[in-house]
């Protein structure tokens, strides 16, 4: 077996992480979740790249994860549901099902 060289193991490295987090994703979002993103996904979708969707992000060391990130990259962009409105530049959504006290 041929040695690999550094920039051949860092992109494997980052490879394997991605994969992870990937996997992670699918361990630790349930039903609601996925359901959730659904409706924030085609809500979100008109506004193209001025507006991003991000899951599962992680926000500091293990365990704090945000379940949704909302970045707006565009601060002159005019959302038209009123929850939107109150978005700023970040944006942090848990979300909680319904049975979640």
């Amino acid at each position: 077996m041929a040695k690999k060289t550094d920039a051949e193991t860092l992109a494997r490295i980052q490879e394997l992480r991605k994969e992870l987090r990937e996997l992670e994703k699918t361990v630790l979002r349930s039903d609601w979740h996925a359901g959730f993103e659904g409706a924030l996904r085609i809500d979100l979708h008109k506004y193209g790249n001025a507006v991003h969707l991000l899951t599962e992000e992680e926000i500091g060391e293990m365990p704090p994860r945000a379940d949704f990130m909302v970045l707006v990259e565009d601060e002159e962009v005019a959302f038209d549901e009123a929850i939107f409105q109150i978005f700023r530049k970040i944006n942090v959504i848990e979300y909680k099902n319904p049975s979640d006290s």
